[in-house]
């Protein structure tokens, strides 16, 4: 997107200093010429005097400092799924724009409740529901949107939850990160969600078969007993008379249509860090650049819990147990907040991204899905409230 030079940047705070905001918010704001990054906000002190330190704003342990400050016009509220929708009311009743990391709440009647306050505050919450904003994931829409739209689509995530997802019980995945997953399907098909069938072997391998209202059938695979290694993401999808493939937001694959390319590679995203290897394979080598980086990077993490006494890595086996592949695909995290705040600065008409009302339809299926995994029959999103009174998946 291009840099509005003219205007005056935006003043941001950023509330929540965990290890996603760090890696991807924080650099992120420090280096948008449409941000001013005013204050960074986090309980933990460690985080946020860390957080403090790469973006040289001001550090506080309360957002009440952010919705106080007049010069913070947006905020960005990247917390954990059960803080998301409190903070967010807080900050668009202080007259705030809001950029609110998924799943935005804890159940659709919390998400139902926000809207509420956006309505009466005339304002409009930004969803994280960045992967509409990745380049390889909008280049397959345009494609598929070419030749009437996905007939059929698939879509499966392969991640190691069982690392990282410690303090979550067993089976929240399924609201907290498939949640995306419900979003793409209504984005790429054009339609919303009608029903859901799932079934699972244990919390967190699950199956799901959407239909949407105009008929298309999405698949859905997620499990979050993967190793680093092994490719996160996959999407196909069938048009009219073609389809797309999509590699792990680096590659896509384009068959049966005339004058497009069969083959684009994207590049992932570039840090300062980065062993040379590393950023070379990320350059124009697509899936198979990504899969030698997973596999070298998941061998040096390996090596590293598991070193006998007096054994060490090299500085270079450090570094490469070091990164964390899943950060290093364009999700767009940077498209999606450059627009956010490209939005607070001229408001348009039509609004680009997801927002509440999208985070309540995630939130919906991810209980349908519960309940259908639970009593084995479909569930029917017209029916689900009465069917689901007091249940918050």
């Amino acid at each position: 997107m291009a840099k509005l030079a003219a205007d005056k940047p935006v003043g941001v705070g950023l509330v929540g200093c965990g290890n996603f905001a760090r890696i991807t918010h924080l650099p992120n704001l420090h280096q948008s010429a449409l941000a001013e990054l005013r204050w960074v906000c986090d309980l933990d002190e460690d985080r946020r005097t860390e957080a403090a330190g790469l973006s040289g704003a001001e550090v506080t342990a309360e957002a009440k400092d952010l919705w106080n400050d007049p010069a913070v016009e947006a905020v960005v509220i990247a917390v954990r799924d059960d803080q998301q929708a409190p903070l967010c009311a807080e900050a668009l009743k202080a007259g705030k724009k809001v950029y609110l990391e998924k799943p935005g709440g804890g159940s659709p009647e919390e998400i139902e409740r926000l809207l509420a306050i956006e309505e009466s505050c005339q304002s409009k919450v930004w969803m994280g529901f960045q992967k509409r904003f990745s380049p390889a994931y909008q280049e397959a829409k345009r494609l598929l949107d070419l030749d009437g739209g996905a007939k059929n689509l698939f879509l499966r995530m392969t991640d190691d939850a069982w690392r990282w997802a410690i303090g979550y019980p067993p089976g929240a995945l399924m609201r907290i990160d498939v949640c995306h997953f419900f979003d793409l399907a209504r984005w790429y098909t054009n339609a919303e969600i009608a029903s859901v069938y799932a079934i699972r072997s244990r919390p967190d391998d699950d199956s799901l078969l959407l239909q949407m209202t105009n008929g298309v059938p999405v698949s859905l695979i997620f499990s979050g007993h993967g190793t680093m290694d092994m490719p996160k993401e996959r999407m196909e999808a069938i048009s009219e008379r073609g389809g797309v493939v999509v590699e792990d937001y680096v590659e896509v694959g384009a068959f049966g249509y005339s004058g497009e390319d069969s083959r684009r590679t994207f590049p992932g995203v570039l840090r300062k860090d980065l062993p040379k290897e590393a950023a070379e394979w990320l350059q124009g080598q697509g899936a198979a650049g990504l899969r030698k980086l997973r596999r070298k990077a998941w061998q040096a993490r390996q090596k590293l819990n598991h070193l006998a006494e007096g054994e060490d890595l090299t500085e270079e086996e450090r570094a490469w147990a070091r990164i964390i592949p899943n950060f290093l695909r364009d999700q767009g995290w940077r498209s999606s907040l450059e627009a956010f705040l490209a939005s607070v600065r001229r408001p348009c008409e039509e609004f680009p991204a997801a927002g509440l009302t999208d985070a309540k339809s995630a939130a919906e299926a991810a209980i349908a899905a519960r309940l259908s995994q639970e009593s084995g029959e479909i569930q029917h999103l017209a029916t689900l409230p009465a069917a689901a009174a007091g249940y918050s998946g």
